[in-house]
């Protein structure tokens, strides 16, 4: 073969791998930008599961909660129902007494001054101790509302919670594998293989590249002999 046609061909040849590095190593910068687009990506993905995590499982401890002090709440409205019941009734045999005493008092001005001021003031106690406990009532009443209102809100956000976690995760009954989680991960994997991909590719351009370099400079020192001669 004419040295001038070869080193012509070398040349070409060199060229073309030039030419080609620089399309693959212009690759490499593309995936990696990609590659550390998908790490962010999964970065941000772990903090937004955790976070959902969270407010799966404070919700479920909430709902818990309030279902207990909703319980504690109507025991507790029942036993000053069954308290007031009893103090009514007290309540009532102690003015019946005082009325009684009244009357005695009446027919027989000796009877006990001091009898007659107990019965009246046990009396007005009854009447307090009613009133204070149809004021813890009227409470009770009111945290249980406000127990019943809540639940149901809680119930749904415990059950919306949880659904947001299972299609972000993917970790559902269904065994559906359709989640962000999946999906990001997936394109991680893609990224990092790609890049490593682009890694061996470039490794064995720059290879073949340095190998052409060395015959075209051979080819040239060839030539220059040549014509030195």
């Amino acid at each position: 073969m004419d040295t001038h046609n070869q080193v012509a061909q070398l040349q070409a040849n060199v060229n073309a791998l030039t030419e080609k590095q620089r399309k693959f190593q212009r690759m490499l910068a593309e995936a990696e930008t990609k590659r550390t687009k998908a790490l962010s990506d999964k970065n941000l993905l772990d903090a937004v599961l955790q976070n959902a995590l969270e407010l799966k499982e404070s919700s479920a401890i909430a709902t818990a909660e309030i279902t207990k002090a909703n319980a504690q709440t109507q025991s507790l409205a029942t036993d000053l129902k069954d308290l007031i019941d009893k103090l009514i009734y007290a309540a009532e045999m102690i003015n019946k007494m005082g009325n009684t005493v009244l009357k005695l008092k009446a027919r027989n001005p000796l009877l006990s001054n001091e009898l007659v001021a107990s019965v009246s003031s046990n009396s007005t106690d009854a009447d307090k101790a009613v009133a204070l406990t149809l004021t813890a009532l009227d409470s009770a009443i009111k945290a249980q509302t406000t127990n019943t209102i809540a639940e149901p809100s809680l119930s749904l956000t415990k059950q919306q919670s949880a659904e947001l976690y299972e299609r972000l995760t993917g970790n559902n009954s269904s065994g559906s594998s359709k989640s962000l989680k999946a999906f990001i991960d997936g394109a991680l994997s893609r990224a990092n293989n790609n890049y490593v991909r682009l890694i061996k590719a470039n490794a064995e351009i720059s290879r073949q590249l340095a190998i052409a370099t060395t015959a075209l400079e051979k080819a040239k020192v060839s030539t220059d002999t040549l014509h030195t001669k």
